[in-house]
Parts: structure tokens; C-alpha cells; sequence
């Protein structure tokens, strides 16, 4: 079977974006027929079972300026399409590149799936603090999902999220389970000079955040907790140490704090 993705994320630094580019790793390894098509003026993973479409324009997405929303040649995705001819088209995104996609599908009839990532609904209204903003984004996504044969996602509470705001019965709905690459993730990589490099020079407990520095993140809650942590504990040294970015980063309240490092972007 020929599977191929359409994503409007693919050389971005978060999960959605990692997530793609380790399963068309793996694809080449196993030699299964995946293909990867997507639409960025950034960086590209130079696999040779990802296309990259170049945008015709783009813009920043609101709320979220490290990622742009690409807008590609339809003409130039459907060329693509049909020069993959998958035998099942899965669609990772509710982008420009997703929407164009499943309109695509639906025109040369091939079977589509697709994979709730992210709870947009609730990242707009905690973006915007307006409840009406997410029953909006709601209506979308059920339009976006509704005529997938199966839509996968990552947790079991977006299984439910996904069933009572979207309508995604659970016949239609499946749990993706996650990961990890122990190639990645090994202790051969440690390297205690690395704090040295951020000015983290105390012996105590490190406790680490890797995430985007965000609201959906629930990022003021951690540093809440931190402050109050601190207060009822002053003699304890440890250090609170957040790796990514995001629109909090540079906010007075997160970074008043003496005992809290933020590294920005960190990669390999």
C-alpha cells in the first residue's frame, strides 16, 4: 500500500512537525511507501520520501508566530497527488495544505484519514478568552474531520474530546500510541557542560519543561507553582529550566524570576 501525508508543518521545532519527520524516517528504514507532502518556505528534511510544495504565499499564524500558514499552488498539490498515486491519503493538518487536500481526495476518490494533533477549539479560546471563538473553531473542525473513514489522535482524552466537540463517533476514531526513539533519547548524549552554556551553575535538583512557552501549555500555571514552591521552601536550590519558545517567553512575570532559565530553541 502507497500512504501519502499532507502536512502543513514539516520543519518546524514542535511535536506535530517531529512527529512527521521520525515517521518518514522509519518509513525508509522498513521500506514502506510513505510519502510526505507539504508546503514551507523554512527548513525541509532533505528525505527523499518528503516534497516539499513551495508556497505561493504565507503568513504567521495568529497566536503562534514561530509557525506560518503556507498557502501552495493547488494545481502544484494535485500534481503531486498524482504523481504519488497513494492508495490512501492521510491528512495531518487542518491547514491550507489540509484543506486543499481533502478537497483533492474527495475529486479523485481516494480514501482519507487523518490525525487530531491538536485541540484548536480550546487553543483559540484560551488564546482569546472567548468561549463563542471556540464553538466556531468546533463547527470547522467537524466540517474538516466529518467525511475521514478514521481519524487518529495521540491520547485518550482527545479520544473523548474529539467524540463530544467535534462528533467523531469512537467507531471512527482510534488512539495513535506514542513513542519513544532510544537512539535519540540515551544517555550516551548527556553533557553536564551544557548548563555552564545557559549560566546554571548550582548543584541542586534540576527540574526541566520542553514545550512551547504558551497559555495552551498552561506554562503560567507552572511558573505559579514554581513562585509558591519557592515561597514555602527558600533554602531549596533547585532550578526550574524551560527549553522552547513561545509568546510568553519574554513576559515581565516569567522572567522576574532569579531561579527559572530559559534557553530558547534547542535541537539536534
Amino acid at each position: 500500500m502507497r500512504i501519502c501525508i499532507f502536512t502543513d508543518t514539516i520543519g518546524d521545532l514542535n511535536g506535530v512537525s517531529r512527529f512527521i519527520q521520525d515517521m518518514g524516517e522509519q518509513a525508509l528504514m522498513y521500506d514502506v511507501k510513505l510519502h510526505i507532502v507539504s508546503s514551507t518556505a523554512k527548513f525541509c528534511p532533505p528525505l527523499p520520501n518528503i516534497h516539499n510544495i513551495k508556497p505561493r504565499w504565507r503568513m504567521r499564524m495568529p497566536f503562534y508566530n514561530e509557525l506560518d500558514l503556507a498557502y501552495p499552488s493547488a494545481r502544484a498539490l494535485e500534481a503531486k497527488l498524482l504523481e504519488l498515486k497513494p492508495d490512501l491519503l492521510h491528512i495531518s493538518t487542518p491547514g491550507p495544505v489540509g484543506f486543499t487536500a481533502r478537497k483533492l481526495a474527495k475529486k479523485h476518490g481516494v480514501p482519507t484519514m487523518g490525525t487530531y494533533h491538536t485541540d484548536f477549539p480550546a487553543y483559540i479560546r484560551d488564546n482569546t478568552g472567548m468561549e463563542w471563538a471556540k464553538r466556531v473553531t468546533d463547527t470547522v473542525m467537524k466540517t474538516f474531520y466529518r467525511r475521514f473513514e478514521k481519524v487518529f489522535t495521540r491520547s485518550h482524552e482527545y479520544l473523548k474530546i474529539m467524540e463530544k466537540d467535534i462528533g467523531i463517533p469512537r467507531d471512527k476514531s482510534a488512539l495513535l500510541p506514542p513513542g519513544t526513539n532510544l537512539k535519540r533519547f540515551h544517555p550516551v548524549h548527556r553533557d553536564v557542560k551544557i548548563f555552564e552554556k545557559y549560566g546554571i551553575t548550582g548543584d541542586g535538583p534540576k527540574v526541566l519543561y520542553v514545550g512551547r512557552i504558551s497559555k495552551e501549555k498552561n506554562v503560567p500555571f507552572l511558573i505559579q507553582t514554581w513562585k509558591r514552591y519557592k515561597q514555602l521552601h527558600p533554602e531549596d536550590s533547585a532550578e526550574l529550566i524551560l527549553v522552547g519558545e513561545g509568546a510568553l517567553r519574554h513576559k515581565r512575570t516569567c522572567n522576574a524570576l532569579d531561579d527559572v532559565t530559559f534557553t530558547g530553541l534547542a535541537g539536534f
